[in-house]
């Protein structure tokens, strides 16, 4: 006997599905400002039809007057910049030989304890501001951004550097950790910046950027249209809404597998992908065999076949963070393929499940997000949920139940009523606060209650 669980990572989270990119990550690294990885990278040639030209090694072009004369307080990864307006790399910005930086400390770390520290960090511009003499740029990581100044120790070659350094731009800065004067508390590093010492610009970028990656407030990153977000994946994903989708899941999976491993002595077993057609809920995808001319290999719905095959052989407790693959229609919650916590236990009852899940809940809340879920879980047996919700997943932050008047209304003379009482049905209703001052045309169809119902899945 054995029974098995289910748990779906929500889309919001699922930000890394493929799509199809017109050039290769080389061609792109010239003008997305990608750091350094390697010689062979460094100087791949730009794809053909790309619309990124290639560069040899690190020239990306010569920097106008013109374009060193541009506004330098102005957010160059702003959608309006135009091409004019972002400057080319100068060759005095960027060495001929390549080079390795390695940091010492990340920039969203940085804290009042670090101050008198001479620290060296890597990232990209996210802003610069020239305000005549001083210069203000923040350089941003994973870990967050930390603002970079020169004051009156800082070289002049870094100053002219800081003044040239355009959004998105790769760099390497060493210099000392300093007291803000205005410190800012909306960001973690709102009470230092560090002073520049030396600046090495690692990469440039030498196009307009097609959306801005940090520049839009809170909540404005939804109007972004999905396509231009895929075909530029490479920034979309240094937005910091991803980036915090990303972390956000490696915490979730890392509370999952502790309490899994630590609590409940889990076996996590990595099962096939390349397996045979099994009859699920969907249609399989199909993958030819190059050896075997006719036949194909079929991409798992869900590991259900290996895990009952666990089972049966005395494994007794496996899990998987598991690749699913179903090929049907597109909707809301659903697409081609999907991660899900795969869980199977062998000699366990109702409670034992339930049991695991809330655990399994509370840690991935706890660790996520800092919430303190209430336990234990409200339970409802199937038979309450349709009877109060008509519904066998309620929302239980509904709260307009709904009530039995079959009793009461025995006997009506109204023949909606009373006809389905006389055919064994039941008559609920649903006590909606101040429903009084609802109109029938609203509750009617074209009614504003109506539509709004209708599109809710009514």
């Amino acid at each position: 006997p054995s029974s098995s669980a289910t748990i779906r990572g929500h889309r919001g989270v699922q930000c890394c599905r493929p799509v199809a990119v017109a050039a290769t990550a080389s061609a792109k690294r010239r003008t997305l400002g990608t750091p350094p990885t390697s010689a062979i990278a460094a100087a791949a040639p730009g794809a053909p039809n790309s619309g990124y030209p290639s560069r040899p090694r690190f020239r990306t072009g010569l920097v106008t007057s013109r374009a060193l004369a541009t506004d330098a307080t102005a957010d160059a990864g702003s959608p309006a910049s135009s091409s004019d307006g972002i400057a080319a790399a100068s060759s005095q910005w960027l060495s001929s030989e390549l080079t390795w930086p390695a940091r010492d400390q990340t920039c969203g770390t940085l804290r009042d304890s670090d101050v008198g520290k001479t620290v060296t960090l890597c990232g990209w511009v996210n802003k610069q501001r020239d305000m005549g003499g001083i210069v203000f740029a923040d350089v941003r990581d994973h870990t967050g951004f930390v603002q970079i100044v020169s004051d009156a120790d800082t070289p002049k070659a870094c100053t002219d550097a800081l003044a040239a350094m355009r959004a998105e731009w790769v760099v390497c800065i060493e210099g000392r950790v300093k007291t803000r004067k205005d410190s800012n508390d909306k960001i973690p590093t709102g009470m230092v910046e560090v002073a520049a010492d030396k600046v090495t610009i690692l990469n440039t970028v030498a196009k307009s950027l097609p959306f801005s990656i940090s520049g839009a407030p809170e909540g404005e990153d939804d109007e972004l249209r999905e396509e231009v977000r895929l075909k530029h994946r490479v920034l979309d994903l240094r937005r910091p809404q991803m980036v915090r989708n990303l972390r956000l899941r490696a915490k979730t999976i890392r509370a999952l597998r502790a309490v899994l491993e630590d609590s409940y002595d889990f076996l996590e077993v990595e099962t096939p992908v390349l397996t045979r057609s099994t009859p699920e809920g969907a249609r399989d995808y199909l993958v030819p065999s190059r050896l075997q001319p006719g036949a194909c290999y079929a991409l798992p719905q869900s590991p259900q076949l290996f895990k009952q095959m666990l089972m049966v052989a005395g494994a007794d407790r496996y899990y998987q963070v598991a690749r699913c693959f179903r090929d049907e229609d597109l909707r809301a919650d659903r697409q081609p393929e999907f991660t899900q916590l795969d869980i199977e236990m062998s000699f366990t009852d109702m409670d034992g499940i339930l049991s695991l899940g809330e655990d399994l809940m509370c840690a991935a809340f706890k660790q996520g997000v800092e919430v303190d879920l209430p336990r234990p879980f409200k339970r409802m047996t199937y038979a309450e949920a349709m009877s109060k919700y008509g519904c066998d997943k309620p929302d239980v932050r509904y709260g307009l139940e709904m009530a039995e008047l079959t009793e009461v209304i025995k006997g009506t003379e109204f023949k909606l009523f009373a006809g389905a009482i006389e055919a064994g049905g039941t008559v609920k209703a649903i006590a909606v606060p101040e429903g009084s001052r609802i109109s029938n045309t609203r509750l009617k169809p074209k009614g504003d209650v109506f539509n709004e119902a209708v599109a809710a899945g009514a």
